[in-house]
């Protein structure tokens, strides 16, 4: 710890009330109640809850692993040094952080979080424990809108309403998502036709509702990684988000490119297909269910001389 502890004469104290008390008439139970007093005021003094927290996820993790190993752990700075960390993939947001901060050897790590888990009360008081920041999104904040919207087929740009209020509940660079299509308001002209920034796929030609994702200010985001920098700490970003894509169902494509992750259940065409090899005796598969037909050891194929295969039948299986 930099700057050392602070205090320490809790701990000489401690160490004098249980060795001079008893002798004295003092009852133990009492001399060892007042030194584990003296003790966690030292603990609580120089060791924050983070540090308490990240020490224990750091044990749980010691037991959930059986082996972890961070390559080129040397070369991150040590604690101190603003540094920015960028991590992938993000498979799990709960674990994640405590497996990062194992790896680079530091724990003054404050990590970007969704403002919406944080407004959760169990997950909002551990982001809060470990210093987290927090990162408004739009899509959290999206809401349904009044009335349906229609895109004119015109220009691809004009979205017309009905019974809409658009100046109400609609800014420039806010954004409006119907059918599956995001698009970003350029200007709001009436209560009932705005203006998009760029041209949207062709209409279906029906009324449809729509949902409003406000333009989200990140002033006060960028204010605290300041902060968090200048304090000499690390910050880490997740960018891709996986945790929030569910299996099988891929993110919605947005208009600069947004969400174009796939689907968690394909598999990347560069990906090499996996090779299961599973070898079983040919009693053990004789014992199983799907072994006890004849037709189902024919179609295997299998040649032991116990199994009957598709062609010929082994000696050994006749009467």
């Amino acid at each position: 710890m930099r700057g050392g502890y602070r205090h320490i004469w809790l701990l000489w104290t401690a160490f004098a009330v249980v060795a001079c008390l008893p002798p004295i008439a003092v009852p133990p139970l009492l001399a060892l109640g007042l030194s584990a007093f003296l003790v966690m005021t030292f603990v609580c003094i120089n060791i924050s809850g983070k540090q308490m927290f990240v020490s224990l996820m750091f044990g749980i993790l010691d037991v959930f692993f059986r082996e972890f190993v961070a390559r080129n752990q040397f070369k991150v700075p040590l604690e101190g040094t603003p540094v920015i960390f960028v991590c992938a993939p993000h498979a799990n947001q709960f674990l994640d952080p405590f497996v990062v901060m194992c790896g680079v050897g530091r724990s003054d790590v404050s990590f970007l979080t969704a403002a919406n888990s944080m407004r959760k009360r169990f997950v909002g008081a551990l982001a809060r424990l470990l210093q987290s920041i927090p990162v408004e999104r739009g899509q959290d904040l999206a809401f349904s809108g009044t009335g349906r919207v229609w895109l004119s087929p015109e220009d691809g740009r004009t979205l017309l309403g009905r019974g809409t209020r658009f100046t109400e509940q609609l800014k420039p660079k806010d954004a409006v998502a119907w059918r599956g299509v995001t698009a970003q308001v350029e200007s709001v002209l009436s209560d009932e036709k705005l203006t998009l920034q760029e041209a949207a796929p062709p209409p279906t030609g029906e009324w449809s509702e729509y949902k409003i994702q406000p333009r989200v200010d990140q002033s006060l985001m960028f204010v605290e990684v300041y902060k968090a920098l200048g304090a000499g700490k690390a910050v880490a970003i997740f960018p891709e988000g996986g945790s929030h894509v569910r299996q099988g169902q891929g993110c919605n494509p947005g208009p600069e490119g947004q969400g174009t992750e796939p689907s968690a259940s394909r598999r990347p065409p560069h990906a090499p297909r996996r090779r299961r090899t599973v070898r079983r005796s040919c009693r053990s598969r004789r014992a199983s269910a799907s072994w006890r037909s004849a037709r189902s050891r024919a179609r295997a194929g299998c040649r032991c001389g116990w199994c009957p295969s598709a062609s010929t039948t082994s000696p050994l299986a006749s009467p």
